[in-house]
């Protein structure tokens, strides 16, 4: 089991998703709110249309 999750906040800016996705190389993050509840996912679509704006 990995208890080192990684994932990111609603609140966390575009340009750190963009860099924490190419960081760990992932094709998907969890984003989730506040209390930890899983809100949606950035996928790797949508992390290549942030880094080409």
């Amino acid at each position: 089991m990995t208890r080192d999750m990684v994932f990111i906040h609603t609140y966390t800016d575009q340009e750190e998703v963009a860099r924490l996705s190419q960081r760990y190389d992932f094709l998907a993050v969890s984003v989730v709110d506040r209390e930890q509840r899983l809100a949606s996912i950035i996928t790797i679509n949508d992390v290549i249309y942030i880094t080409e704006k």
